[in-house]
Order: structure tokens, then sequence, then C-alpha cells
């Protein structure tokens, strides 16, 4: 065996060469592949980072007994610039004339920042003229340029429910179970 490789030591030498250069094609490949991947990975989690410290810009109707406040907050992680809220024609209808950020939007809302605005009283959004939803789109924009915009849609009919009921009747209800009560205890109802 010794004998033929010193005779043909150019062949082995080329068979050697050849194999070294198939084993560094394969060792690049990988590498690119390696490469590539954790570029991948390194976007994912840039990409992670700027959805995790965007803002996210909730709107919200609550009631303050008897008035409405519509209610724009960031719970977001960074500021949110150019809100605009763009109401359904058929929720305007009812609304009061003053509507502060309905109507000319906010420049800048930094993050957990709440602005509220009352928008109606109970006898304004109770009327029948009133559907007792609010829906449209908020849009904003991230310091960076990126907009984003979300549709909302809020029923109100069933807090004008439980408003009608507490204002009333509830006293009743709640005198009937006190005297339920006493009742049981054996005392005398007046």
């Amino acid at each position: 065996m010794i004998a033929y490789l010193n005779q043909n030591q150019g062949f082995v030498l080329s068979v050697l060469t050849f194999v070294y250069v198939v084993a560094t094609v394969v060792l690049v490949v990988i590498g690119t592949r390696q490469t590539n991947a954790a570029y991948r990975s390194l976007e994912f989690a840039r990409e992670c980072e700027q959805r995790r410290n965007r803002p996210v810009i909730l709107f919200d109707v609550r009631s303050d007994f008897p008035f409405y406040h519509a209610e724009i907050k960031n719970i977001g992680a960074s500021q949110a610039i150019n809100v605009s809220v763009i109401l359904d024609e058929a929720c305007k209808s009812g609304l009061m004339e003053q509507t502060g950020f309905l109507e000319t939007g906010l420049s800048l809302v930094g993050p957990n920042c709440l602005f509220s605005v009352p928008i109606a009283d109970e006898e304004e959004l109770s009327a029948e003229k009133h559907n007792h939803c609010f829906s449209g789109q908020i849009h904003y924009a991230d310091i960076y340029g990126q907009s984003y915009s979300e549709n909302f849609h809020i029923d109100l009919s069933y807090v004008l429910k439980m408003t009608y009921t507490e204002t009333s009747g509830i006293s009743k209800d709640a005198k009937a179970i006190v005297d339920a009560i006493k009742v049981n205890r054996g005392e005398r109802v007046i």
C-alpha cells in the first residue's frame, strides 16, 4: 500500500485536495445558513421589541352619572402622535356640541395618559333618537412614523338599563330585602 502511494503521489494529493475543497464548500454553506438564521432571529427580536414598545390607544365611553365621558388612554409603552377619533355619523346625533378631542384630535398622548371629555348626559343618550352605540375608528402613529388604525364598537344600552334600574326602582327592592330579613329574624316590619 505504501509503495502504491509513493508511486501515485500526484493522484493521492489531488484526491485529498478534492476532499478538502468539498469539506470547505460544505462548511461555507453551513456557515451561510447559520448567518441567515441569526439574521432572521435578530429581525424577529427587533420586530418584537418594536411591538412591545409601541403605543396602544384605547377609546372608551364611561358613565359618570349623569354624564357620559369619551376617554382616550394610551396603555402602550411609548408616545402616540396625531391621535384622531372618527365616529360614525349615526353616533354623532345627541352628543354635546363641544366634544374636545373628538373634533380636533390630540397631537401627543404619552404612556399611561388618559384624556376625557363629556359627550352627553343621561337624558340625551336615553332618548330614542340615539342608538346607544358608539362605533368608528381611531388613528394614531408612533414616534418612528408607523401608523396604526383600529376599529371600535361600544354598546351602551346595557349601561342605560342598569342606570334606569338604579334610579327607578332599586330602593323598593332594597326595602323589600330589608323587610324580608326583619321578618326572618322575627322583627316587626313597619
